[in-house]
């Protein structure tokens, strides 16, 4: 594997998003990279926690565009199950009978955003900006695990604008866990994820199970499906499609300088 690194230390395997030149843009094969790096960890007895990183200057820009650069538009059907298998991804994280940690810097937006959110705890440097800008694109995100997060109108208002926030606004909404210098977050991580590989595996594994299907009764895997098909849908509005085209017929350049004049240079 390039896309994704892989090692283990003291019981924590370390996965490292490697596309540092692409500000680790999730690729289609980054993501698949990423699928077996978690299987691995899975199954492998001396792997107690997992973290999940970022090389270079972010932890992720999100899904990588140059996927839809020049390509024949998508159909219903396609659409479906590109976000059935984007939720089918993160679940994969949701449920990993391991504790999975994010350790971010840089830029957590989109896709990226959304592993994070799927991630059992997040640690991230001072600076670190996060957001789901999709709206501004005319989209959404796929995976909808944000309002278990953070509640109804901190949801509405990220969602709803796209507007990036800083590490300190995200540690204080609940969207992260904590925030540390940058040149002490692999440390701090490292020391969070040791403290956790010190714990029976079993009971490490039964409480985060029961975490999790509290939310799950509660309606999260329900609320998933039907952002699927809502998401599959907006590709395919009047808003929506000149922007699919656009991408399609001209690329990522076109679109990103579209999106620009739009919604403002800041974005």
């Amino acid at each position: 594997m390039t896309n994704v690194l892989y090692e283990t230390r003291d019981g924590v395997a370390l996965l490292t998003l490697n596309r540092p030149e692409k500000l680790n843009a999730l690729s289609p094969e980054l993501l698949d990279e990423l699928e077996a790096a978690l299987e691995r960890a899975s199954g492998e007895a001396n792997v107690r926690v997992v973290v999940i990183r970022g090389a270079g200057r972010a932890f992720s820009t999100g899904y990588d565009l140059e996927a839809f650069a020049h390509r024949p538009l998508l159909s219903p059907e396609a659409w479906r199950e590109r976000h059935r298998r984007n939720i089918e991804r993160w679940l994969r994280i949701w449920n990993l009978p391991k504790p999975v940690i994010a350790q971010v810097h840089g830029y957590v937006l989109a896709g990226a955003c959304e592993m994070s959110l799927a991630c059992d705890l997040t640690v991230a440097a001072e600076g670190t900006q996060f957001g789901e800008p999709e709206i501004q694109d005319v989209s959404g995100p796929p995976t909808m695990f944000m309002p278990w997060v953070l509640g109804l109108k901190k949801t509405k208002e990220l969602l709803l604008t796209g507007e990036l926030i800083d590490a300190r606004e995200a540690e204080r909404i609940g969207l992260i866990n904590r925030v540390v210098p940058p040149d002490r977050l692999e440390e701090e991580t490292m020391a969070l994820a040791g403290k956790l590989a010190r714990l029976a595996p079993a009971a490490l594994t039964f409480n985060k199970v029961s975490i999790n299907r509290t939310y799950e009764v509660m309606g999260l895997l329900t609320a998933l499906s039907m952002n699927q098909e809502l998401m599959a849908l907006i590709h395919l509005t009047e808003d929506s499609l000149p922007w699919r085209r656009l991408l399609s017929e001209q690329g990522v350049r076109a679109f990103l300088q579209a999106r620009r004049e739009r919604v403002g240079e800041g974005q």
